[in-house]
């Protein structure tokens, strides 16, 4: 039996068992909720007391996933959260596969039209009603706490950057965007990388992982999924999938250098999933 907290609303007549889902980035534990039939019933996010960064993102993840089934969105259904013994989030899965899956040759190009078509829908919501904000001001201020609190500088000893110290790539940061004009904002996904694609049955995007959702500008999620179609992990994807991406979401106001500006960003929400000590 589980040992999962009873309010976080998994029920099963049956038996329950957990398999611990490995390759997860998001730095809290991640667990997959089976029943006796194997039929996955939901996925369980936990972190720890000792690390209160990611009980605030457990929570802010829960309130985007309810906001955006509001406006329609296919993102995962909230079963429960709860903070006994540090905080625990229950979904119910989306069917589907992620877009990084191994589809065949003939499929891949499909698989990139439903990312993009799926993120022009997401980002024609009105940025007015979004109670989230991920402007770059707003960015920059969480990328700057993580710095201080040291979570930058442990992932990126990691990952093996050392190109550069992170109070120099900070203050770099900081004089790249107050140069930067605000650009057209948008309620984005916030992490926008192909496994937090969903490929549902019909052919259509869902999306996971939305913790970092808000209002932002445009080019974050643009630059994310270009650097997720272009990237290593992805061996499947190459560059023709990735212009083929930008044909379908529209190449109009899309700015090369807005777009590195979002790459530097990103490098400092880098995990530091060692670091995580979970219930």
């Amino acid at each position: 039996m589980l040992n999962l907290p009873k309010t976080l609303g998994i029920s099963s007549k049956g038996e329950l068992r957990e398999e611990i889902v490995s390759g997860g980035l998001s730095g809290a534990r991640v667990i997959k909720v089976l029943d006796a039939q194997d039929r996955v019933l939901a996925f369980v996010k936990a972190a720890s007391p000792t690390t209160p960064h990611l009980e605030e993102e457990l929570r802010g993840e829960a309130e985007r996933l309810i906001w955006l089934t509001g406006q329609g969105v296919r993102v995962p259904e909230v079963l429960g959260l709860t903070s006994e013994d540090g905080t625990w989030l229950a979904t119910r899965p989306l069917k589907g596969a992620p877009a990084s899956d191994h589809f065949s040759s003939d499929e891949r190009f499909a698989v990139v039209t439903a990312v993009a078509e799926g993120l022009r829908t997401l980002h024609s919501l009105d940025p007015l009603s979004c109670p989230f904000d991920r402007s770059l001001p707003s960015a920059l201020a969480v990328a700057e706490k993580r710095t201080h609190e040291g979570l930058v500088d442990f992932s990126w000893r990691l990952a093996g950057k050392k190109d550069v110290t992170t109070a120099d790539a900070l203050r770099d940061l900081r004089q790249a965007i107050s140069a930067t004009v605000l650009g057209e904002l948008v309620v984005s996904h916030g992490d926008f990388c192909l496994p937090n694609v969903m490929i549902l049955p019909h052919g259509d995007a869902g999306f996971v992982d939305v913790g970092r959702s808000g209002v932002a500008d445009r080019h974050s999620d643009v630059a994310d999924i270009l650097r997720s179609l272009r990237s290593h992990m992805n061996p499947q994807y190459a560059e023709p999938h990735a212009q083929h991406f930008l044909d379908v979401y529209g190449r109009a106001g899309i700015e090369s250098e807005r777009l590195r500006l979002h790459d530097k960003l990103e490098e400092f929400f880098w995990p530091a999933p060692t670091a995580v000590d979970a219930p």
